[in-house]
């Protein structure tokens, strides 16, 4: 049976769609995966409170110590409006009302559904990845707002010596010293693809793996990895995702300076209600707790597409996130 205009009014073509739609995944959808909420504001308790004290030794019947809660910190943060539109007029709704066929609209409101979806995912994604590499939310524009998640700054490295000196930095043995700093287990790590340029023709790494004299033998990520396995590092991951920027440029999630370890269970892509999750016709909620709405509208003549979220990043794993700044 075709779909008609009607499906999509009606929000029953939009999640047939993008469930049988082929989507590419997102690394760090998997570190910081959506998580649906009712409500528009989030909060949770941070501090040194975890770390239990140890108790003093007494005598019988007497009182022990009582400890206070100086590292009690509780994150409250609303959450954010995402939202994008695409229309679909002129002469492409002329003749598809002229002569009573729907197919060529329904062709365009396919691509339209998918297009606003994504662009939503995008935003997500890159609130992600800005959290992750700095542990700051930050928007300018029509909104501007800023949210420190507070990642301890002993979490927050450099190297003595920065990778892009292929030459005089080590990076495995700064991986070990800053491993020997943390006090969490990281899953594993992420870093950009400039980075692993410079690892594969660092001379200290190729001596790591190929011994004294194998400063001018080839390396490859495996190889890293299996070395870092060894002593007990975490693997690393690149990320090479990217999205295109508002003027049609193309650009990357991740900056090309940052190493990133991070612990297991650390936080969520919270995502909350929206304005038009109130609404009743051609609303749908995705999987992934986005709101896709097909519209008609009469004045002026046109069909509007809407993605739309409200979302923020939780992160009551700050304290397992460790950052490095190894490229200039």
């Amino acid at each position: 049976m075709a779909v008609t205009l009607a499906d999509f009014l009606e929000g029953k073509a939009t999640i047939a769609y993008l469930k049988q739609r082929p989507s590419r995944q997102f690394i760090l959808e998997g570190i910081l995966p959506y998580k649906s909420i009712d409500t528009l504001e989030y909060e949770h308790i941070i501090g040194d409170f975890m770390d239990p004290v140890v108790a003093d030794f007494v005598a019988y019947g007497a009182d022990g110590k009582y400890v206070g809660r100086d590292g009690l910190k509780k994150f409250i943060e609303e959450l954010k409006p995402i939202r994008i539109h695409r229309r679909l007029d002129g002469k492409l709704l002329i003749n598809a009302k002229k002569y009573k066929t729907d197919e060529p609209i329904v062709k365009e409101l396919f691509n339209d559904v998918g297009y606003v979806y994504d662009s939503v995912r995008v935003r997500v994604e890159k609130m992600r990845a800005d959290v992750l590499t700095s542990g700051k939310l930050t928007a300018t524009g029509n909104v501007a707002f800023s949210v420190d998640y507070g990642i301890p700054t002993e979490n927050q490295k450099s190297p003595a010596v920065l990778w892009s000196d292929t030459t005089n930095s080590n990076p495995i043995q700064d991986m070990i010293d800053w491993y020997n700093t943390l006090d969490f287990e990281p899953e594993g790590g992420i870093i950009s693809k400039e980075i692993l340029n410079y690892l594969v023709q660092n001379v200290n790494v190729r001596k790591a793996i190929h011994g004294d004299n194998g400063a001018n033998q080839y390396v490859t990520l495996e190889m890293i990895n299996n070395l870092l396995s060894q002593l007990g590092l975490p693997k690393l991951a690149v990320n090479k995702d990217y999205y295109r920027a508002a003027d049609g440029s193309k650009a990357y999630f991740w900056p090309s300076n940052k190493m990133v370890w991070v612990g297991s269970n650390i936080g969520y892509a919270l995502m909350g209600p929206t304005e038009e999750s109130v609404l009743e016709k051609g609303v749908v909620k995705t999987d992934k707790g986005i709101y896709v709405q097909v519209v008609e509208e009469q004045r002026p003549p046109r069909i509007i597409t809407t993605g739309s979220a409200t979302s923020i990043i939780a992160l009551p794993g700050v304290n397992e996130i460790f950052i490095a700044t190894v490229l200039a």
